[in-house]
């Protein structure tokens, strides 16, 4: 058998169809990297929200904010993963609720970060109450049958005794058990303190004594007690369906809860059990209010009436707050805040302005000289490092990653590889042609060296990138980052691009005269 050998023409045919190959991926790619970057930049249809896969933000040194670090409490160590992954889910869905803008919520280590841009002292405290409380609700029947209060004389200085009479309710205990009540700015860390002995299946919570019940008639300290609430049948957050902030038939700013279809149930069995005795709804441990039931609650619906606040807008701020932390959930475990900056911007609008124009004005200086030495092929080789800019930050809003000074300057070192990767291998390739030899050996020889020196430098980069990423922390890791996706979309580049304009630059060179 024998086998036709393949002329020069047909090998120049082959060439350029793999050339049109390249360029039609890169176009794609450069396609689809603008439509991932167009949420950054431009405004995106309500219905095609959904699609978006993130957005670029840019770091507090660019535009300023607040910094914030938390750790969790009292988590198991094979269980901090899951839990982190569920506190993070948690408090990015409560910072979105709030809508403050570009919110960051991130991982480092064991610490959950959020930075929030350009946020006022009052909205960083609300932030912050929000982000940093458990919010976990209960709703339990209060036993107001069994004495478990001590005699008085046993009893710390502070702490008294105090029974209320019958309510007069059919069913109702005839004689309510006692009760604790303290005063003073540490009450409720004193009821907490008590060592009680409490029967099975029962808890001891505290909350303020309501307004009405006060025997000073609401002047003074506010006092708190006790509550000896059944932990049987009690009803828990992890249940709510929604939950709104609304205000009740006195105009008071309250919660109305929505449970689920197993909550409901269950609630419905709660109150029917509860019918002429109080209701406690605890949150964080603490009782909001307890209602007296009258008949059984269906339908899963429940409203939290708040206590009094300084003023009706705060108290109804109040309540959206809580609204927004029990439609996101409860907290796994509790959050410790760690960390607390208030960050200005370090580098005005007028410092950016002129970066970006500085920067514009090289890769244009770049794009003309290699256009001068290279004709068509310096043109492609000229677009080279605007496709990995578009590229790296096609991969920064890909990830809703946030663009610092750091991540800036990573990505500025992935710049000038791609264009020293594209600039050697193509005067390689263009002096080989010059001095007389044929098309293929000019783009063998450009390929070549993009191969034997290029691709083992863009991988040590990516390789470094990687380690730094890996091992760094703060502002390291977000040079890392930066060069790590630079990387990417430099090599990228030089992969499918560069060699189209080797190629071109074969093709297009004279031959030096001869001598």
């Amino acid at each position: 058998m024998s086998t036709r050998p393949v002329d020069r023409t047909e090998r120049s045919g082959l060439a350029g169809c793999w050339m049109l190959i390249r360029a039609a991926v890169v176009g794609g790619l450069a396609l689809g990297s603008a439509c991932v970057l167009w949420p950054t930049i431009g405004p995106v249809p309500e219905p095609l929200e959904r699609l978006v896969p993130g957005r670029i933000a840019l770091g507090l040194d660019f535009v300023g904010g607040v910094h914030l670090g938390y750790s969790l409490e009292g988590v198991p160590p094979e269980e901090t993963d899951q839990a982190l992954e569920q506190a993070i889910d948690i408090v990015r869905r409560r910072v979105d609720a709030l809508d403050l803008g570009d919110v960051v919520v991130v991982r480092r280590g064991d610490q959950i970060l959020v930075e929030m841009q350009g946020t006022s002292v009052e909205t960083m405290q609300r932030a912050r109450s929000l982000i940093g409380a458990q919010h976990s609700l209960v709703f339990a029947r209060v036993d107001e049958e069994t004495e478990i209060v001590p005699a008085p004389t046993a009893l710390p200085a502070g702490i008294e005794v105090r029974r209320d009479g019958p309510t007069g309710d059919p069913g109702a205990p005839e004689r309510p058990a006692g009760y604790l009540v303290a005063r003073g700015p540490d009450a409720r860390r004193r009821l907490e303190g008590l060592a009680l002995v409490l029967p099975a299946g029962r808890a001891i919570v505290v909350g303020e004594v309501p307004e009405h019940e006060r025997q000073d008639g609401g002047g003074g300290e506010v006092p708190w007690r006790t509550y000896l609430v059944v932990r049987e049948g009690s009803v828990g957050g992890e249940h709510i369906d929604d939950a709104s902030a609304t205000v009740d038939q006195m105009g008071s700013p309250s919660v109305m809860v929505q449970l689920d279809r197993e909550g409901a149930a269950a609630f419905e069995q709660l109150t029917r059990e509860s019918v002429h005795r109080r209701l406690a709804i605890v949150l964080d441990g603490v009782v909001l209010s307890a209602p007296m039931v009258q008949m059984p609650i269906g339908g899963g619906r429940a409203q939290i009436t708040l206590g009094a606040s300084t003023s009706s807008a705060e108290q109804y701020r109040e309540a959206e707050d809580l609204a927004i932390a029990l439609r996101s959930g409860s907290l796994p475990h509790p959050l410790r805040l760690d960390e607390e900056w208030v960050i200005e911007p370090v580098y005005d609008a007028s410092v950016v302005a002129a970066t970006l124009a500085a920067v514009a004005l090289l890769l244009l200086a770049f794009v003309v000289v290699m256009t001068v030495r290279h004709g068509i092929a310096g043109i492609v080789v000229g677009a080279g490092p605007i496709l990995c800019i578009l590229l790296a930050f096609a991969l920064l809003a890909w990830l809703d990653a946030v663009l610092s000074s750091f991540s800036a300057a990573g990505l500025a070192a992935a710049l000038v590889l791609t264009a020293l990767s594209a600039a050697v291998p193509l005067e390689v390739s263009r002096l080989r042609s010059r001095s007389g030899a044929d098309h293929g050996s000019a783009r063998r020889a450009g390929a070549r060296v993009l191969l034997l020196a290029g691709a083992p430098v863009h991988l040590a980069m990516l390789v470094a990138a990687s380690m730094l990423f890996a091992l760094g922390h703060g502002l390291l890791r977000g040079f890392a980052a930066g060069l790590l996706l630079g990387s990417v979309a430099a090599g990228t580049v030089a992969l499918l691009w560069t060699s189209i304009a080797i190629g071109l630059t074969s093709r297009a060179a004279p031959p030096a005269a001869p001598t």
